[in-house]
């Protein structure tokens, strides 16, 4: 008997080593991709659900620290008002700046209606309220000159 003639395989059916390693690297890309795109969702999801809703306790926490915050502002505001407000005027009185150059005219300044006088101010407190040196002194004057404060040293040269 002649030997069994071996039946011819598809070509489809015949894979080199090289196509089943490419085949094997593809299959491998495919699977990073999927858990890069697993990845990326559940990245979305953790960021678009982050803003959950807090618990009572959370959110009274946060209110107190903003407001913590915001005093501590406000206090560090007022402690170098004082600073800023003598460095200003110092440099003023050095180059002889006017308000206008400053750009400090404002609507506020007042004008005697008979004369069109601008009245500026002459005095300048420590917490940056002014007076026009015109009326009644207010409660900042007062309390300086009982402190025994010279007015003359809260004077502004216009």
């Amino acid at each position: 008997m002649a030997a069994a003639a071996r039946k011819p395989q598809p070509q489809y059916a015949v894979r080199s080593a090289e196509h089943r390693h490419k085949s094997k690297i593809l299959k491998k890309v495919r699977e990073n991709i999927d858990k890069a795109f697993l990845f990326i969702i559940l990245y979305y999801i953790k960021l678009r659900f982050s803003a959950e809703v807090f618990s009572m306790d959370d959110l009274k926490e946060l209110l107190r620290q903003e407001a913590e915050l915001r005093e501590r502002i406000e206090s560090t505001r007022k402690a170098n008002k004082a600073k800023a407000i003598e460095q200003v005027l110092s440099l003023v009185s050095m180059y002889g700046l006017t308000a206008e150059e400053c750009g400090f005219r404002s609507s506020s300044d007042e004008v005697d209606s008979e004369d069109g006088i601008i009245r500026l101010p002459k005095y300048l407190s420590p917490d940056g309220e002014v007076w026009r040196g015109i009326g009644r002194r207010p409660n900042w004057v007062r309390a300086l000159i009982e402190a025994g404060e010279d007015l003359e040293k809260y004077r502004v040269e216009n």
